[in-house]
């Protein structure tokens, strides 16, 4: 989808990403960060930087902001990002955790994530796909025409304590009406079966009687004759 957007609208600008990804942050409730980051070669940094009126910058874990070396091959400073990020023109290759996902994403134009990273006081974890402009991604057949063919990158951030607090969340609602259900069911096992061992000790009940009116029968029709033969011999 956002790919589509970048695809699409030729005069892409930080007011249509920011519309948009907003816009349609009911699709992703959980991935609110949503970044573009351009590809630029090291020899199209000064034009780069020239028509952006900006310097191309990292962040120190101090939470300052630095101009990057010019000793990098390539860089991919965030061009768009969500409300929620203030990271324009900030090099997320300048991070070699990130700089791994990126360009694993670049040569096998797939989505990749990153490995959970301690960032500006909470662990994220990121997923970023490549861009390849108008040409086909499946059309590329090879690592090193995939590289020669990217143009950028769309990026998400995830706050690893949020998802999967979230995700607990969910998982203890559903333990909690499963535990309910199961609660319910036995009571009414009980229930059932508390109803059935009455029946059944009716039954046994009335049956015992059965047998007992019969054998005072038996006993009854034996005195009979045997009364007889007293009074006949007396």
């Amino acid at each position: 989808m956002i790919l589509g957007l970048v695809a699409s609208v030729p005069n892409l600008n930080e007011s249509v990403w920011t519309t948009f990804t907003s816009q349609t942050l009911f699709l992703r409730p959980n991935v609110q960060t949503l970044l573009y980051c351009q590809r630029v070669l090291a020899e199209d940094r000064p034009s780069f930087e020239k028509d952006h009126n900006e310097t191309i910058r990292y962040i120190l874990p101090n939470g300052t902001l630095e101009v990057c070396p010019y000793n990098s091959t390539e860089y991919a400073p965030v061009l768009y990002e969500t409300q929620d990020e203030h990271l324009y023109l900030v090099d997320i290759a300048s991070y070699p955790i990130l700089q791994m996902a990126l360009f694993s994403a670049r040569d096998s134009g797939v989505f990749t994530l990153s490995p959970p990273s301690l960032f500006l006081g909470s662990w994220q974890m990121g997923a970023y796909l490549a861009y390849y402009g108008q040409i086909d991604p499946t059309t590329l057949t090879s690592n090193s025409q995939r590289m020669q063919a990217c143009q950028g990158y769309v990026a998400t951030a995830l706050n690893i304590t949020d998802v999967f607090g979230v995700a607990l969340s969910r998982f203890n609602q559903l333990l909690s009406l499963s535990l309910s259900l199961s609660l319910s069911l036995f009571f009414l096992f009980l229930h059932k079966n508390f109803f059935a061992h009455r029946i059944v000790s009716s039954i046994a009940r009335k049956q015992r009687e059965a047998c007992i009116v019969r054998f005072d029968s038996m006993i009854v029709m034996s005195r009979g004759p045997m009364m007889s033969l007293l009074t006949i011999s007396d």
